[in-house]
């Protein structure tokens, strides 16, 4: 991954499980020149959240057969946030291996992914694809400028579900590192 973003920036990064600590992360990425804004580290616990917030359970994600991909965790936090669409672009549940990489290695997180994705479609959650055999694959519409007429969630709801996340991740966080909210 690291020759992909080498002398790259972005405004928010959001690193996902990183558990070496801030500084580690920090001095990691200025070591293949990667630049941000702004950086926000995204726990486990974070996860469990979004997932509860958004799937209306809890997955503690105890094995790999339950883990979903950080790709997934992006979907959470973009309708978490309100967003009045959210597309899919370089996540196929269908696919083996990552873009970054020739291994071919099986995805762990493939069917947990395609099972989130699917429920969500059958909600209604305004989930779109860029790709058209992930559209074929899915069920999922492919995107188009039109898709994005979708009504967001009430102020309320995504107040709430702003609460839940914050909230569980940072009382997760505290059991873990109490230095981390204080």
């Amino acid at each position: 991954m690291r020759h992909v973003l080498a002398g790259r920036r972005t405004g928010e990064l959001y690193v996902i499980r990183w558990t070496l600590g801030l500084e580690a992360l920090q001095r990691g990425l200025a070591a293949f020149d990667y630049r941000y804004d702004r950086l926000h580290q995204i726990s486990k616990y974070h996860r469990m959240a979004l997932h509860l917030a958004i799937m209306r359970r809890l997955n503690e994600e105890e094995d790999n057969s339950v883990k979903f991909s950080n790709g997934l965790t992006a979907v959470f936090y973009a309708l978490a946030s309100g967003a009045p669409s959210v597309i899919l672009s370089g996540i196929n549940p269908h696919s083996a291996g990552h873009f970054y990489n020739g291994a071919g290695a099986r995805r762990l997180h493939a069917e947990t992914d395609l099972v989130l994705i699917e429920e969500l479609r059958r909600r209604g959650a305004p989930i779109f694809t860029a790709d058209p055999d992930v559209a074929r694959m899915t069920g999922l519409d492919l995107w188009s400028a039109k898709s994005d007429v979708y009504a967001t969630a009430t102020g309320g709801l995504l107040k709430l579900m702003r609460e839940q996340i914050d909230g569980y991740g940072r009382a997760r966080d505290r059991k873990t590192d109490p230095r981390r909210y204080t």
